[in-house]
């Protein structure tokens, strides 16, 4: 089902418990401010929200991601951006001397983003840049419901 959410973005919800895709967005620029309340109220009723299609430089995934508040530094500096220093790079690639691109197995097991800390993140946001041709799944557990 796809609904009109105001004037500027689509919802479509997803087959997934509480995830939907929002589409007609360019993530890449600030939103208006109204477009930005309507992606909020609509994350209170989709805690996990897709848009796809997205090709953001990491400054403009960082500025993205600075819309819906504060962002947590990393306890991990190895694998941050070397362009942006607030995004943690996820690879299972290597590079020619065999290091690798990134954290190989954040998603290897079930974990909760900083919930180890007093104030737990209030979202996480992925940016998939190159995706495998199978597997690679990202999964979520919805406890909001």
């Amino acid at each position: 089902m796809t609904s009109k959410v105001g004037a500027t973005l689509n919802v479509r919800a997803l087959d997934y418990d509480g995830a939907a895709e929002i589409t007609g967005l360019d993530c890449s620029r600030p939103f208006a401010p109204e477009t930005l309340a309507e992606v909020k109220s609509t994350f209170q009723r989709y805690p996990i929200l897709a848009f796809r299609d997205q090709h953001l430089t990491p400054a403009q995934q960082l500025a993205f991601s600075l819309q819906f508040g504060r962002i947590e530094d990393t306890e991990n500096d190895r694998y941050v951006h070397p362009d942006e220093p607030h995004v943690l790079v996820l690879s299972n690639e290597v590079d020619a001397n065999g290091e690798p691109l990134g954290i190989a197995d954040a998603g290897d097991f079930l974990h909760s983003d900083l919930s180890t800390r007093p104030e737990p993140s209030n979202l996480t946001i992925l940016h998939a840049i190159k995706n495998p041709s199978r597997g690679g799944d990202t999964e979520f557990v919805n406890m909001y419901n």
